[in-house]
């Protein structure tokens, strides 16, 4: 969790500022199908499923003010 779900939090949380002032910017997140649950993996799955309902909320947040944020999630459905 902290690696990746801290770690994209903090480091999006830097960039943000200067995107909001400018009126433009891309957030791109990444997640994994792990995020779906798998044998052995809870703390991964549930850091990668984390950043899937972290760009949706971001996204909300700043997509007024000209910021998109998208999460890649390969092997997701």
């Amino acid at each position: 969790l902290a690696v990746h779900l801290k770690g994209a939090f903090n480091t999006t949380r830097l960039a943000l500022p200067q995107m909001l002032k400018q009126g433009y910017g891309r957030v791109l997140l990444f997640s994994s199908g792990s995020g779906l649950g798998s044998t052995g993996q809870a703390n991964y799955s549930a850091a990668k499923e984390g950043m899937v309902g972290f760009a949706r909320a971001l996204s909300r947040e700043v997509g007024p003010y000209g910021v998109t944020v998208n999460a890649i999630y390969p092997g997701g459905n």
